[in-house]
């Protein structure tokens, strides 16, 4: 009949262990590091989406002040010119702080 313990040499003691006791340490390190893997990516896309995001409102900001352009009237184009500006100016401000951390 096999021992539900085995014995584990440690430097100069000898640890005795119950089987179940090394399943559940292996099953809590892998929780541990798929756990860890699963915050550093999230913290990665959300530090990334809210660039991407700036980056998208400045592309629509943009498509705004030539659609102004093309229908011709300047008071349009300078109020679209304007919030092109401010969303640059937020891009900007955005990726100079991420690059400072």
């Amino acid at each position: 009949m096999a021992s539900p313990y085995f014995f584990e040499q440690t430097g100069p003691q000898t640890v005795l262990f119950e089987k179940n006791d090394l399943q559940r340490m292996k099953t809590k390190s892998w929780i541990w590091g798929l756990s860890l893997v699963l915050f550093t990516a999230t913290t990665q896309l959300a530090c990334d989406s809210k660039t991407e995001n700036k980056a998208e409102k400045v592309g629509d900001e943009y498509k705004d002040v030539i659609e102004a352009q093309q229908e011709g009237d300047s008071s349009d184009v300078q109020e679209e010119q304007a919030e092109l500006d401010s969303a640059r100016q937020d891009y900007r401000d955005l990726k100079k702080d991420s690059t400072q951390k």
